[in-house]
């Protein structure tokens, strides 16, 4: 027995707003996983690989670097405001009206010190 449900494809001139908004959250986390990788990787001068928002080098002193170099990008990469460069660009005013939630009350001082990355 098939419980799941599916549809059929069907073409359309309309814009799919509902998808659009599901999506913002998820596009901008994936831009800001992206902006780590670049700024905490650009000048590393080891070999590493990478797969989507994960990155791997040698044991010892590359992945100290790593790491380190990481957070820094975590740093650069939280402190630009986003959401309000989101909000210019689709020419919504910059008030509590169009705010995102603020969740948590990360101190970004404490970053270099953790032993993780991400949260």
């Amino acid at each position: 027995m098939n419980d799941r449900k599916t549809y059929e494809y069907e073409p359309t001139d309309e814009p799919d707003i509902k998808a659009w908004l599901r999506a913002v959250t998820a596009n901008t986390i994936h831009s800001i996983d992206g902006a780590i990788m670049v700024l905490g990787l650009k000048d590393f001068e080891y070999p590493f690989s990478t797969i989507h928002d994960c990155a791997a080098t040698y044991a010892g002193k590359p992945m100290d670097k790593m790491l380190h170099d990481l957070k820094v990008g975590f740093i650069k990469a939280v402190s630009f405001n986003i959401w309000d460069e989101f909000r210019l660009a689709n020419g919504l005013k910059l008030d509590a009206e169009t705010a995102p939630p603020i969740v948590g009350n990360l101190d970004l001082s404490m970053v270099m010190e953790s032993d993780y990355i991400f949260s």
